[in-house]
């Protein structure tokens, strides 16, 4: 017993850590994006679109924690919509900690501690939510690429087939995967229509998170100087693949720097646009989804703040 209470209490430790390094290296990327729009501000001419470009930025980070509280729920660890909002992006800070696993083993920590849900669990959740977003990131960039390079009859629709079958597979596959390594007997799921429609609506999710990134790169192509046209398509195609490299180049923090190189190179090659131009443009992408991650971090300090509140609230009443 002593050995288990130790290893939970350095667990605790490790996870406080990751959490306070992972605020420094958010507010250094903060300060350093800051610092280049500080820069490029001559270049700013209509700064009403960064505002819309944040927001949508912002609801794009709400609409992915839909989508992982799902992938929680089909995996019968359902967490309330409030537990989501304040406990995800604060969990998840250590991902700037160069290396991408320190983030989702900081959500796992954060789940076993407030919620008991299990290492296993919590790792399958993360499996499957970078598996999902990779296949979307996927589909939507091949949507838009793979036209440009095959004029195919129906290829657009070989490719969306193709990619809902891979998520499909991935959603049904992949639990029972993890299950199995793990030596573990495979839980029974939901009843079918409930389990096709809990997969249908998070690979939907996933696809407008990616679309509202797409509408962000747009809304900025508005506030800057230089006239460029962006068609939200090959925005959100463009950002996709970027980071989904980002994501895969697993010992750069956050994709940072990788996707912003690749997010350039490609809307030169989709929108062709100029070098400058798609550089700029990336850059201030980085700094809107930092801020935007920001906010989102606020609202779910808040959030627990005031759930905290109200237990010791309680607590006094109930001892009175």
């Amino acid at each position: 017993m002593d050995g288990i209470a130790g290893r939970a209490k350095w667990r605790r430790i490790l996870y406080s850590v990751g959490i306070v390094l992972g605020l420094g290296l958010l507010a250094q990327q903060a300060w350093q994006g800051y610092s280049a729009l500080q820069q490029i501000q001559a270049c700013v001419i209509r700064p009403g679109f960064l505002l819309a470009a944040l927001a949508l930025y912002v609801v794009a980070y709400f609409v992915q924690m839909a989508a992982w509280a799902l992938i929680m729920r089909a995996l019968q660890a359902p967490l309330s919509p409030q537990a989501v909002v304040e406990g995800y992006a604060l969990s998840f800070l250590p991902r700037y900690i160069p290396g991408s696993v320190w983030g989702y083993l900081s959500r796992n920590e954060w789940l076993a501690q407030n919620y008991q849900v299990s290492y296993s669990v919590s790792t399958t959740a993360s499996l499957l939510e970078a598996a999902l977003l990779l296949v979307t990131a996927g589909l939507l960039g091949g949507l838009f690429w793979l036209p440009m390079l095959w004029q195919i009859p129906l290829l657009e629709l070989a490719l969306v087939v193709s990619g809902l079958l891979a998520s499909w597979l991935v959603w049904r596959a992949l639990p029972w995967l993890a299950a199995r390594l793990g030596g573990k007997r495979v839980q029974g799921s939901f009843a079918p229509r409930q389990d096709l429609a809990l997969w249908g609506t998070t690979t939907l999710l996933y696809v407008i998170f990616w679309s509202l990134q797409g509408g962000a790169l747009v809304a900025i192509t508005q506030t800057l100087c230089g006239g460029f046209m962006l068609g939200v398509f090959a925005a959100t195609a463009a950002f996709a693949l970027a980071w989904a490299i980002g994501f895969l180049v697993v010992f750069v923090p956050a994709g940072l720097g990788v996707r912003e190189w690749t997010l350039s190179a490609l809307l030169v090659l989709f929108a062709m646009l100029q070098p400058g131009q798609a550089t700029l443009l990336a850059v201030v992408s980085r700094f809107g989804l930092i801020i935007a991650e920001v906010v989102v971090l606020l609202i779910g300090l808040h959030g627990q703040i005031r759930s905290r509140r109200n237990r010791d609230a309680r607590i006094v009443d109930h001892h009175g």
